[in-house]
């Protein structure tokens, strides 16, 4: 499926001038992707640089390269917040750069650790970031609703 002319023009302005830092390797790849459909994009970042692979990393940069309509967000934040919690406030950072904190709530819900440790490891990385994003009244009450959880 072709991509929109304003994703496109987006997706161009984007690794024109936030790519200026990456490495040769990446900013190719960010072309490419930035190529293909959102749909297929999400799908070939997924395998690129699948959960455990040596491209893991790669993701949350090349995330960033592109725009992503609301069902591809819901479909990269699922597939990569299965390795909650992670070992820095990154990978948050970027999904949170791009998704709405519903949006972004919504998701992890299932991937709350269960492990005392790897919760209070999650609320360590994460609550930060929330806390810069959540502008709204609406979004804090679902920030306190959330970290309810994660706290159990």
């Amino acid at each position: 499926m072709p991509k929109s002319a304003n994703e496109a023009i987006y997706n161009e302005a984007i690794i024109r001038s936030g790519c200026r830092s990456m490495d040769e390797r990446i900013r190719k790849l960010c072309g490419e992707m930035s190529a293909m459909d959102a749909a297929a994009a999400s799908e070939w970042l997924m395998n690129y640089a699948a959960l455990r692979s040596d491209n893991y990393r790669d993701a949350f940069v090349l995330m960033k390269c592109r725009s992503w309509p609301r069902a591809e967000q819901t479909k990269l934040a699922n597939y990569y917040l299965q390795a909650v919690p992670y070992a820095s406030s990154y990978p948050y950072e970027v999904f949170l750069s791009f998704m709405s904190v519903r949006s972004f709530l919504s998701c992890p819900d299932a991937f709350i650790p269960e492990a005392g440790a790897y919760r209070d490891l999650l609320a360590y990385h994460l609550v930060p970031v929330l806390d810069r994003v959540g502008k709204s009244d609406s979004d804090r009450v679902l920030i306190a609703e959330f970290m309810g959880r994660v706290r159990g």
